[in-house]
This record gives structure tokens, C-alpha cells and sequence, in this order.
């Protein structure tokens, strides 16, 4: 997982690509690792959800305990952590519990600030340049691949646009 975690780092960075038809050799590489990558995190997500529930009961944690460790998670993944893997864990965890439980259980535990970065400009980046570019390369559409994507600054002075 670890070195998939890695190599979806460099599929993260499609503005790497100066044309999508010079680089193909690369494309095909990001493509390999991205279906490689979504294959182990959906192992990953699949193995939480089977033992998570009896490891907090066995510990004796509470709700509130786990929702305290998912924040420090949070927190220490800083800004560009949270910047490359909030939107893919919130998308991923969308796919198999649902709006209603991701709204539920997940959203309350992330904090207002980082919650308004992910869906103002985090998010809109991930899906332009992970998905719908995913999407145009896996079905030979190579003119819809985005090169460049400007996310823009939210004004915030909080520089978080230099991250992204």
C-alpha cells in the first residue's frame, strides 16, 4: 500500500505532463499505478471496516475516542497530506457507505477549516486532474485530457494555494 501511496503521488501531478501524446510511456505507467493503487486501497478499506469495529470494542474505545484519534489523524497529515488524501479517502468512502454515512460518521469529525479547503479546491482539483483525466485516458479520449489545472487562491491568506 505504502508504495502505491507513492506512485499515486506522482499520478496526482498530471500538470508533470507537457503533451499527452509525447508521453505515452509515462501515461500508461500512471494509469498501471493508479488502478494498482485503487485496488489496495480498496483492500485496505475493505480489511478496516472488518476489523476496526472489534479492535475499538476489545479496547473498550468510545465514539468520542474515535472520533478524537480520526481528528489527530487529520491533523497530522498537515495540509498537504489532507490535500492529496482527503479528497481520495472521502471519494473512496463515498463509494461503498454512502452520502447519508459519510455525512454521518466521517464530516463531523473534520475540522471546518480543512473541510472548506477540501471542497473548494481540493476536491475540484482531484477530479478534474485524477478522475476526469483517468477517465479520458482508460477510454482513448486524449483530448480531454486537462495539462494544466489553476485552482486559484481562495483568498484566505493562509497560502494554501501554493500546495496545491
Amino acid at each position: 500500500m505504502t508504495e502505491n501511496l507513492h506512485k499515486y503521488a506522482r499520478v496526482n501531478n498530471w500538470g508533470a505532463l507537457e503533451s499527452i501524446d509525447t508521453n505515452q510511456a509515462f501515461i500508461d505507467e500512471l494509469v498501471r499505478n493508479f488502478d494498482e493503487f485503487l485496488r489496495d486501497l480498496e483492500d485496505h478499506l475493505s480489511e478496516e471496516e472488518r476489523f476496526t469495529p472489534g479492535l475499538l470494542e476489545e479496547g473498550k474505545f468510545t465514539l468520542q475516542e474515535h472520533d478524537q484519534i480520526v481528528q489527530q489523524i487529520i491533523r497530522d497529515q498537515g495540509l498537504g497530506g489532507n490535500a492529496l488524501s482527503l479528497p481520495l479517502m472521502l471519494y473512496a468512502m463515498h463509494s461503498w457507505a454512502g452520502v447519508e454515512d459519510l455525512d454521518k460518521y466521517m464530516m463531523p469529525n473534520i475540522p471546518g477549516p480543512i473541510k472548506y479547503l477540501n471542497k473548494n479546491s481540493w476536491f475540484p482539483k482531484w477530479r478534474v486532474c485524477i478522475l476526469e483525466n483517468y477517465d479520458a485516458v482508460k477510454s482513448n479520449n486524449k483530448e480531454k485530457v486537462v495539462l494544466q489545472y489553476n485552482t486559484g487562491c481562495c483568498g484566505g491568506c493562509c497560502n494554501c494555494c501554493v500546495l496545491l
